[in-house]
């Protein structure tokens, strides 16, 4: 009886695998998640702006059944600064959480599916990073060193998400694979950062509250060398679900007329 459990269980999570390797592209209709475009469409970009703008408000909380994962929250493993200038010091945050993705507002889009570039203009208007961080070095001229938790608030980011792909063939059928995301944050934004460590200088308040208020006033300098890590966890975690969702369509399904 023991054996016969095992094996119907592992007969169940056999069968679990090929569902989410195959039945849910093979079920799945594009029209039950956005509406499909078409590329001859003189209103091509506002189509194709509209679905992606539902497509993110969808895919906050994942898409299961398309194995398209959670986009918000999201658990970053590692987040690192590394930089001279106001931030002559290394901070790393670990496993630290991510929370505004799902509230993006795409305010233009770009696209020439013909070439396979898709470029969108967006805006955040809330994102949270909170974990906790390992700081040492210098903010501006003066020292900094702490452990503990982390938060940073990024107020109102403008900017853009330029992404690239290639077709592939798959069983008869053209796919879109995105092999290429660029995110760039807009120089003047965001228009405020909230920052906050706790455990600075081995937990002295004093100090610590000195130091906080400090970077608060310096946001500006501070968030010029948070950026570039800012964008590639963009990077890191947009490619994936976008690459997720696409696979599991034909591009005869997204737009008609290819």
């Amino acid at each position: 009886m023991a054996d016969d459990g095992v094996y119907n269980t592992l007969l169940l999570q056999g069968l679990g695998l090929l569902c989410l390797l195959g039945c849910g592209a093979s079920a799945a209709d594009l029209s039950d998640y956005v509406t499909p475009c078409k590329a001859a469409d003189p209103d091509l970009n506002e189509c194709v702006k509209k679905a992606a703008q539902h497509l993110f408000e969808i895919s906050a909380k994942g898409i299961p059944e398309l194995n398209v994962p959670q986009l918000d929250p999201a658990t970053v493993p590692k987040l690192a600064v590394e930089r001279d200038g106001a931030l002559t010091m290394n901070l790393e945050l670990i496993n630290s959480t991510h929370h505004g993705l799902g509230g993006v507002k795409i305010t233009k889009a770009s696209i020439d599916p013909h070439k396979n570039e898709y470029n969108f203009t967006v805006i955040i208007p809330h994102y949270v990073v909170s974990g906790q961080y390992d700081i040492n070095g210098r903010v501006i001229l003066l020292p900094i060193t702490g452990h503990g938790q982390a938060n940073l608030t990024f107020i109102h980011t403008e900017g853009s998400w330029t992404f690239q792909g290639e077709r592939e063939t798959r069983d008869g059928e053209s796919y879109l694979k995105l092999t290429k995301l660029k995110s760039i944050i807009s120089h003047d934004t965001p228009k405020n950062v909230l920052i906050h460590f706790d455990g600075l200088f081995g937990g002295n308040k004093v100090l610590g509250d000195t130091m906080n208020h400090f970077m608060n006033e310096n946001w500006k300098e501070i968030t010029k060398q948070l950026k570039p890590s800012v964008q590639a966890s963009f990077e890191r975690r947009l490619l994936p679900v976008a690459q997720r969702f696409l696979s599991n369509f034909p591009l005869k399904k997204l737009f008609a007329d290819l």
